[in-house]
């Protein structure tokens, strides 16, 4: 079974609304995760809380996802790269998967609460989307 290939563009409408998401999902993160791992409210162990964290982490799951599948601007020849395998790799050999792979998996609550202080300095991984807020401003930048 072949795939359809579909490409979203780098500078096309659906990306740059995404980006506005991410950012915004980013800066919600920076704030409420070092408030929670400072002061640990019981509110923000909430049933809403807890299914707002899942959703965000679904959404920063499905960015990385994306990012395989948007096209690039060379920054040589300033023309648009459509080419799959080339768009992967670019992807996977920069520093950015790592940094969003490592900051979209929800250590937590994968392992629940028997690692204790281990499980919070993991936490602090989501704070590494950050980085992408950087990366998405360049992008919006270049449409």
């Amino acid at each position: 079974m072949k795939f359809p290939d579909t490409l979203i563009k780098a500078q096309g409408k659906f990306r740059r609304n995404w980006d506005f998401l991410i950012i915004a999902l980013s800066i919600y993160q920076s704030i409420l995760i070092p408030f929670n791992l400072s002061f640990a409210p019981d509110e923000l162990n909430s049933y809403f809380f807890k299914t707002l964290d899942s959703m965000i982490d679904l959404i920063f799951g499905l960015d990385i996802v994306f990012r395989f599948r948007t096209s690039y601007i060379d920054p040589i020849s300033g023309e648009e790269v459509l080419d799959s395998f080339l768009i992967a790799r670019r992807y996977v050999t920069g520093m950015n998967f790592y940094f969003d792979v490592i900051s979209t998996v929800p250590f937590d609550d994968w392992f629940g609460n028997s690692h204790g202080s281990l499980l919070q300095f993991l936490g602090l991984f989501k704070i590494g989307r950050i980085v992408r807020i950087s990366n998405v401003i360049m992008n919006l930048n270049t449409s």
